[in-house]
């Protein structure tokens, strides 16, 4: 049999180079004394106590059987990153290790409880002659996807739990996203998709319809062609990918109803296009920009009025009232964690490591999201019906 140190040796070396991190942060991070060290227990030659593992899985963001397993990992699947602003390309690597590692975690638990929900949505096919300014193909797809998933008239309040629920999308949050804005992924686990949670939540909305495009548009080659700097093709896919999003979940006929109840002597107030945003749970840059694609609003126009102060004033006064702050954890993600565990097939202190918790808040956490780890009251309960 292979040498365990030799194994955990190299699953250490793979994680690290999988975050582009030095054997020298390693160190650092790990508190493990030097990059020399650090190389001996890649190498093999230094073995590792419980708990100096278990530390190793918490900063690389892997399970910790993946350092024990005897099973070749698999390679890290492709993942598309949207960075916020002029954000550069460096500070993901610690955004792909928790986004990757929360994936693998999930579909772990799905095998365990045998409830993998096998993913059939349809796909669409990009042509690189597509004109980005002709919307007619985005606004047919968008429609299309907005049909097949039934999200009805407000699309951003359905989107989420239906992908999650019905489609087994894997979306993730994460509050330590400083440069990043979102990113989508398909792998061994299935399709994925990760939101900061940072952002306001029609943001978050925003940016989850985005990388559902991404999903739908999922194409290896055109990938390679993204990671080669091909800016051109990057750029190109990112503008349909704004369109979509911004089509799906504002879809024309309830915007234009909507508008048409408001309107006074061809005018529309400042508070009632607001209202319209929060009605949609969309930004009011958003909601502007679509108004302009269906009223021909001029740009100027629209960049007129977004430089308002009175009018983002109105705007901000909403925010308070209608702020959701973001899971820490998907809902689904934690039933099947419970379900596990009530199951015998984790236990509680590797439930409380998927949770990112220790075992003494791990029953509150789970709590919060309206499931306990005791085990159910099978206890009939009778209620008198009069016929």
């Amino acid at each position: 049999m292979e040498n365990i140190n030799k194994i955990i040796g190299e699953r250490i070396k793979i994680a690290r180079k999988d975050l582009r991190i030095t054997q020298n942060t390693l160190a650092k991070k790990t508190s493990i004394g030097s990059a020399q060290i650090i190389s001996m227990i890649e190498k093999g030659e230094r073995a590792l106590k419980v708990l100096e593992l278990s530390l190793f899985a918490k900063v690389l963001h892997k399970d910790i059987n993946f350092f024990i397993t005897l099973t070749r990992p698999t390679k890290v699947p492709s993942i598309l990153w949207r960075r916020k602003g002029n954000s550069k390309k460096g500070g993901i690597s610690e955004a792909s290790g928790f986004f990757i590692n929360k994936c693998q975690q999930y579909n772990h638990l799905e095998n365990l409880v045998g409830s993998n929900l096998i993913s059939t949505l349809p796909s669409i096919k990009l042509d690189l002659h597509l004109n980005i300014n002709d919307f007619t193909f985005i606004k047919m797809k968008a429609k299309e996807i907005s049909d097949f998933l039934q999200l009805g008239s407000r699309p951003a309040r359905s989107l989420e739990p239906i992908l999650e629920q019905k489609y087994g999308i894997k979306i993730l949050c994460s509050r330590e996203m400083d440069t990043i804005s979102a990113a989508s992924t398909i792998g061994e686990f299935g399709p994925a998709i990760l939101i900061n949670g940072l952002e306001a939540p029609w943001r978050r909305n925003y940016d989850l319809a985005h990388e559902l495009f991404h999903i739908l548009t999922w194409d290896d080659n055109l990938i390679k062609k993204q990671k080669n700097n091909k800016r051109d093709i990057e750029s190109w896919i990112e503008k349909l990918a704004e369109s979509f999003a911004s089509i799906l979940l504002i879809p024309d006929d309830e915007l234009d109803r909507e508008i048409r109840i408001r309107v006074r002597n061809g005018k529309i107030s400042k508070q009632d296009l607001v209202s319209i945003a929060r009605d949609f749970d969309v930004s009011i840059d958003a909601l502007l920009w679509r108004c302009k694609g269906l009223y021909q609003l001029s740009k100027q126009s629209v960049e007129r009025l977004l430089k308002d102060k009175d009018f983002r004033k109105i705007d901000r006064m909403t925010h308070h009232s209608n702020w959701r702050k973001a899971p820490e954890l998907p809902k689904r993600f934690v039933m099947l964690g419970v379900t596990a565990y009530k199951m015998g097939k984790i236990s509680k202190s590797q439930l409380a490591n998927y949770f990112v918790t220790s075992i003494a808040k791990i029953n509150d956490l789970v709590t919060s999201y309206g499931f306990s780890l005791e085990d159910d009251d099978e206890q009939e309960i009778e209620v008198d019906i009069r016929c």
